[in-house]
């Protein structure tokens, strides 16, 4: 899983954690990935959010996890058209190294 928005119980909490990202009960999928591209050292996501907000949100999670390094924004432009007509397209890119986060936890158990 990519963006974990938090442990979730019950429909309220679902509902709450929904809310803080902006997302109604009228948008049941606020961000849609249309390609996952993931290799050795790098991944690469495209894909449509309903607003810019969760987008930034997304991206803010990508870049605070300490396995993604150099996260960048590729593109991000308005779909006028088809059936998210006011949505966002995105593509992010970023290099993966799990390795620097293990070499943390290492120094902090010693």
């Amino acid at each position: 899983m990519i963006m974990d928005i938090g442990k979730v119980s019950t429909e309220s909490d679902i509902s709450e954690a929904m809310e803080d990202l902006g997302i109604s009960a009228g948008q049941p999928y606020a961000v849609e990935f249309e390609q996952v591209r993931i290799e050795p050292r790098s991944a690469s996501i495209r894909g449509e959010v309903a607003t810019i907000e969760i987008f930034d949100d997304f991206v803010d999670r990508l870049k605070a996890d300490p396995c993604f390094h150099d996260v960048v924004v590729e593109s991000t432009e308005r779909i006028r058209f088809q059936r998210h007509q006011g949505w966002q397209r995105f593509s992010v890119r970023m290099t993966v190294d799990c390795q620097a986060k293990t070499a943390q936890a290492k120094q902090g158990a010693k």
